[in-house]
């Protein structure tokens, strides 16, 4: 089984976390989401779960929300793309108030998640690709590395 070329986990809050995955191409992404089909042009796939440990005899949900996974080239807007859908999954599992439509757990193409989703990584592709250009965002990347490096 290949081996992705990157993993960490992203915190959404103190305890709560993704695991991100990268990999080299979209059929060792395919092989390894193995728990959904997907098509042969899919680049992205975040999944969101929830795990609960019964130790003690209490049941408590372990702080793992889930799992990103995307292949190479990884732009802005396809991260953008999946932490939107990630940030909707925390939302659901806290309990958070949304529509109707997001309440799903396989987001249809056309629902609002979906298109949520899709305008975020739009957003986000082109604020950040402006800021690069104005020497902004490497600024900003050398912050956020500081602090994920705390975090482990």
């Amino acid at each position: 089984m290949p081996q992705p070329l990157v993993v960490f986990k992203a915190y959404a809050t103190n305890t709560l976390f993704y695991t991100i995955r990268v990999w080299r191409t979209r059929k060792e992404l395919r092989d390894h989401c193995h728990w959904v089909r997907l098509c042969r042009r899919t680049i992205g796939l975040c999944s969101t779960h929830v795990i609960t440990n019964y130790a003690k005899g209490k049941p408590k949900k372990s702080p793992d929300c889930g799992e990103i996974n995307v292949c190479l080239p990884v732009t802005a807007e396809l991260i953008a793309h999946e932490l939107q859908h990630a940030i909707l999954g925390l939302a659901r599992r806290r309990r958070w108030k949304l529509d109707a439509e997001t309440t799903e757990t396989l987001v249809p193409q056309d629902s609002g998640e979906e298109r949520t989703a899709e305008a975020y990584g739009r957003i986000f592709a082109d604020t950040t690709n402006k800021l690069h250009r104005l020497g902004i965002w490497p600024t900003l990347d050398r912050r956020l590395q500081k602090n994920s490096k705390k975090k482990g």
